[in-house]
């Protein structure tokens, strides 16, 4: 596949495009409308998302790695199997995502507002919440060690089978919605 490094997409018009096994490093995407976006099996390293917007995008096998995606606005997007490692989200917001099985590891998304994600066996280890609006999401067998969440909104979120243990989910409280486990 290709190898993309050093672009400066800012604020274009980047729908339908598709990348496949690609190496994509700091490139900035900042502002750019990047729905319908089609990657597979591609890396994303030290890339800057920041207000981007994306809508039905499929990205299986992604990783994103390192990236920044402050304000994003991404809605049904799919990113089985991939993962988002060592990202900054902060105030991002997801609707109705699909991160099943993604590798999440010390993802932060403070004060983000992630509705309806679906994150089954995700790996959520070290992932950094905080004062996020996680409502409705189903992560049942989600791995949550270390993860913090102060302050989170966690509105009818299914963890069956996740290891919560290790997680802190301080302030989450009735006044901040309810943690289920569903065992």
């Amino acid at each position: 596949g290709a190898q993309l490094k050093d672009f400066d997409w800012r604020e274009m018009d980047l729908r339908g495009a598709t990348f496949r096994n690609c190496l994509l490093e700091t490139i900035d995407f900042t502002g750019a409308d990047l729905s319908n976006l089609s990657a597979t099996e591609s890396v994303f390293m030290n890339c800057n998302f920041a207000a981007s917007r994306m809508t039905a995008g499929k990205m299986p096998q992604c990783v994103f790695n390192a990236c920044q995606g402050i304000g994003a606005v991404w809605a049904d997007f799919e990113l089985t199997g991939g993962g988002l490692v060592d990202c900054n989200f902060t105030r991002a917001r997801w609707t109705g995502c699909n991160l099943d099985a993604a590798d999440l590891r010390e993802v932060f998304l403070r004060g983000a507002n992630a509705a309806g994600c679906h994150a089954r066996d995700a790996d959520l280890r070290g992932i950094v919440a905080d004062d996020a609006r996680l409502s409705t999401w189903c992560a049942p067998g989600a791995d949550l060690r270390s993860a913090t969440l102060h302050g989170a909104h966690l509105d009818h979120v299914d963890l069956s089978s996740a290891d919560p243990r290790r997680a802190a989910p301080t302030g989450a409280g009735s006044d901040q919605g309810t943690l289920c486990l569903l065992y």
